[in-house]
């Protein structure tokens, strides 16, 4: 419901628009191996999210992922994301270059269960063109619930300025 209302408060503010869409991992730092979800090793997936910028520099994020979780190889369970957050870029509009840091939160389903998922994350927009950049973030994915359970989650996005279409 917070995230509903936030993104009710975005749409009424004059923000910046961007939509990306992208591919992400998830590489476990804890053992899944006794939990419901099964020994894993890697995870394979896609995400897609929107970035309402308010300033040069400060931005709101829904985001929503799937992810295919492997172990040697066969596909052992699966994950999705539906979370939102909030970023900060170091270098406004115009850089080529622009760092960020920031980090999301929300639900996380995954072997039949639902987890609290919460996503500190940095990386490095690309610009491209005049309305594409690259995205190059990296993040590290703590999930709570029945067990807790944390990994690596890098991804690479392509990012399109919606407002210049």
């Amino acid at each position: 419901m917070l995230l509903g209302l936030l993104f009710c408060l975005i749409m009424q503010v004059n923000a910046q628009n961007y939509s990306q869409g992208g591919v992400q991992m998830f590489v476990p730092t804890s053992d899944f191996g006794t939990s419901t979800i099964g020994p894993i090793n890697l995870g394979v997936g896609f995400f897609g999210s929107n970035r309402y910028f308010f300033n040069d520099n400060l931005s709101l994020k829904v985001e929503a992922g799937y992810t295919l979780l492997l172990f040697d190889g066969d596909i052992r369970n699966q994950m999705v994301d539906l979370l939102g957050g909030a970023e900060y870029c170091f270098r406004p509009e115009g850089y080529i270059l622009r760092p960020y840091a920031g980090g999301t939160m929300g639900l996380i389903l995954m072997g039949g269960s639902a987890y609290f998922g919460l996503r500190p994350q940095a990386g490095l927009m690309i610009e491209l063109g005049e309305t594409v950049l690259l995205d190059l973030g990296f993040g590290q994915q703590f999930l709570f619930g029945r067990g807790n359970f944390h990994g690596f989650s890098p991804k690479v996005g392509i990012i399109m300025n919606l407002n210049s279409f």
